[in-house]
């Protein structure tokens, strides 16, 4: 806040502006989702935060002064800042990366900046912002298993569960009604959340001294603990004890001071003990992996994440996990985007550098808790309260409009009106305590152990509440004297900060948002039978953002399906080779594309083959060329997937070489095998069947082969329509196959 020291209202107008700005970031990347598809709206919550640490540098500029105090974190923040912004510079997928860093950027620069906009005179306003976002948060989770309940039986429940990556897993989640509020349709993460959050607001409850916030705090706490029970997250449950042993450690050593040292020693000794367990022991993941389903498959990813680890000491960049783990995974047969462990998750994208950064900065935070509290400050201004209120609400209603959030408008509203509510109640003095410190340190507690076995810091909005919850740690402990220097150093500071901010929310973030906008319609004109508007719009959001792989693979694939429907269209097939050839530049690493533009150019080149001289014949011999050379590119990116084993061999075959076609087709039916706990990673029925003919198979074998599958998929709602739209796109040797089995009827 000011310094005190203004001479006019414009240093006041703009501290209100940084407020303001503040608490909309926090409501708004709160409740943004993140992910694919989010890349316009995570980057302008983003920029909220220097921007308002620009405004607060201006005001300090024109007041001539700028108080400032180190808290211990500025230095691995910087670390973890400056080595994503490095390693983006090598990663494949920079878009990715690009977006990884901006997140990690705006949440290191917001501790400080809540150190230096609050101050501990009005930490207690960054507080009441931590527990109405939390309110809003628990709040829609509740709602949400509400929802759930009415939506798990329904039509487009069923097209979620087979489209998912492990359908299994999701079917279950959505019979059990697991929510996961605004974390990205991912429950385990939302339990994170409230083993950090959970245990400051029912300490904050304790605290209280008024019985509205006390009522207030009891009823989020019941719902935010009710979500915490039916997320159906292990890791969560877990975490959320070892979150309460340390709030009775902390209440023992509060209650009895002279016991602190022997606590803290056993405490130490105890951690120590099960990180040696962990290490080698039965709580090893080895062993643990023989007792947990969850713990095997968590394995597979753990294993292949050291591996990437020890072949990229430096990082691979953030977000490019996924990118790296099919090269380096063993045969099990597990997709994932994160490895599930944020340490290791640190360790692959930023280096060792990266990991030692974050352990520092845990480090520092494990310092700051064993610190004795600080006083609770007097009452709030009055003027912090009309920027802050009106930051929050604005926050969670752009959150709505910008992905839609909470469901429809009246709802958001709502939302918002209970978190206004929050802030309002537990603003008030006497709110925040050593209870409050005390829950505080243990959710802390409780989230480092969940960071073992689960991906929390990849989701923004979960990133950005731990980061600010450190920042209230270091406001509820002793600081240092703040030292003061002269205009120019927050002159330059917040010219700095503005040339890094504005161009980007100018000029970028609008093409992003624009992007985000034109591939929800195309997906929205596709589902409704407008091909030819979701043509434009995927075009719209390919070129609004050159770096997003997802709308040009949509567009060249629209056109791949329509040239098979008419094959005397050539442009169509030749526009397809070219946007799919875009989208590797766009992320070279990704198996998945490099696998569809080899299907293109087979199909194009099998159907070229009935030239026997000229260009169209010399053509059909490049382009088949050309798909085995992308086709083994994806073998190469991602070899234990069955069905890249199984189009190297196709095509191999339809280029004559049916020695090596038969070693491929081998290796496919073997991974295939091997994917029973994800049936999506095996060769369906037809291609188990040209595999089996392509390995010495009898005709009648691979027909029955594909006539069981037939039989099983037809009671799947929806796949009689899928398997339509995917006859015309059939090889030849397929739909030999399938005029077999319909000449056997």
């Amino acid at each position: 806040m000011t310094t005190g020291r203004s001479d006019g209202g414009a240093a006041r107008l703009l501290d209100g502006a940084a407020l303001g700005l503040f608490a909309a970031h926090a409501a708004l990347r709160l409740s943004l989702g993140g992910g694919d598809g989010s890349w316009g709206a995570n980057l302008a919550a983003h920029l909220l935060v220097p921007l308002s640490a620009a405004v607060w540098l201006t005001a300090r500029a024109l007041e001539r002064r700028l108080p400032w105090r180190l808290s211990g974190f500025e230095v691995p923040l910087a670390a973890l800042a400056a080595l994503s912004l490095i390693t983006s510079f090598g990663a494949p997928y920079r878009l990715g990366a690009l977006d990884g860093t901006a997140g990690w950027c705006a949440a290191a620069l917001a501790v400080p900046l809540a150190i230096h906009l609050f101050g501990p005179p009005n930490r207690t306003a960054l507080f009441a912002i931590l527990l109405a976002v939390t309110t809003v948060i628990v709040l829609y989770g509740g709602i949400q298993y509400l929802q759930l309940g009415e939506a798990r039986d329904s039509s487009e429940a069923q097209l979620a569960r087979d489209a998912a990556n492990d359908e299994g897993e999701l079917a279950t989640r959505i019979a059990a009604r697991e929510p996961w509020s605004t974390f990205n349709k991912y429950p385990n993460t939302f339990g994170g959340f409230l083993v950090l959050a959970l245990p400051f607001l029912i300490g904050t409850t304790l605290d209280s001294k008024s019985r509205g916030v006390r009522i207030a705090g009891l009823l989020i706490a019941g719902v935010g603990l009710f979500c915490l029970g039916v997320t159906g997250a292990l890791g969560a449950g877990v975490a959320s004890i070892a979150a309460a042993l340390a709030f009775f450690v902390l209440l023992v050593v509060r209650a009895r001071p002279a016991w602190r040292r022997g606590i803290l020693l056993a405490s130490g000794a105890s951690v120590v003990l099960a990180a040696a367990l962990v290490a080698a022991g039965p709580l090893s993941p080895k062993a643990l992996a023989k007792r947990s389903v969850s713990l095997t498959v968590r394995d597979v990813y753990w294993d292949a994440a050291a591996r990437v680890a020890k072949a990229h000491p430096f990082g691979v960049g953030l977000n490019n996990f996924e990118d790296h783990y099919y090269v380096y995974k063993d045969d099990r047969q597990e997709e994932v985007r994160h490895v599930h462990n944020d340490y290791l998750q640190v360790l692959v994208e930023l280096g060792i550098p990266g990991l030692l950064a974050f352990l520092g900065l845990m480090a520092v935070a494990i310092f700051k808790a064993l610190k004795p509290a600080t006083p609770e400050p007097s009452a709030l201004s009055p003027a912090l309260g009309v920027p802050i209120g009106a930051g929050l609400v604005l926050g969670w209603i752009a959150a709505a409009g910008l992905q839609g959030v909470f469901g429809d408008i009246w709802l958001a509203l709502a939302l918002a009106a209970a978190g206004l509510g929050a802030y309002q109640l537990f603003s008030k003095r006497g709110s925040f305590g050593d209870f409050s410190r005390i829950g505080l340190i243990a959710g802390l507690a409780g989230v480092a152990v969940h960071f073992l076995v689960d991906f929390d810091l990849p989701d923004p909005a979960f990133r950005h509440f731990f980061f600010l919850a450190l920042a209230a740690l270091a406001l509820s402990s002793p600081l240092e004297s703040p030292s003061h220097a002269g205009p120019a150093i927050p002159a330059i500071g917040a010219i700095v900060l503005f040339a890094i901010a504005l161009p980007l929310a100018a000029l970028v973030a609008p093409r992003f948002l624009e992007a985000d906008d034109q591939s929800l319609n195309g997906s929205i004109a596709a589902s409704q039978g407008r091909f030819d508007d979701a043509d434009l719009h995927r075009e719209a959001a390919a070129e609004a953002n050159l770096l997003d792989p997802g709308p040009a693979v949509e567009r060249a694939l629209s056109e791949y399906v329509r040239w098979a429907a008419s094959p005397g269209e050539t442009r169509r097939a030749e526009l397809a080779i070219t946007i799919l050839e875009d989208a590797i530049r766009r992320r070279p690493r990704y198996a998945a594309i490099e696998a569809r533009l080899a299907e293109v150019q087979e199909a194009v080149a099998r159907h070229q083959q009935g030239a026997t001289t000229g260009i169209d014949a010399a053509a059909a011999r490049a382009l088949l060329q050309e798909s085995e050379r992308h086709a083994r590119r994806a073998v190469e990116l991602y070899p234990t997937r069955s069905y890249h084993r199984y189009l190297l061999g196709r095509i191999l075959d339809a280029s004559g070489r049916s020695t090596e076609a038969a070693d491929e087709y081998r290796e496919a039916l073997r991974l295939g095998g091997l994917a029973r706990r994800v049936p999506r990673l095996a060769l369906d029925g037809v291609q188990a069947a040209v595999a089996t003919l392509g390995t010495g198979g009898t005709q009648e074998q691979a027909v029955a082969i594909f006539q069981e599958w037939r039989k099983k998929q037809a009671a799947h709602p929806g796949f009689e329509d899928r398997w339509r739209a995917r006859i015309p796109l059939l090889a030849p040797p397929e739909k030999a196959i399938v005029d077999a089995a319909a000449d056997l009827k």
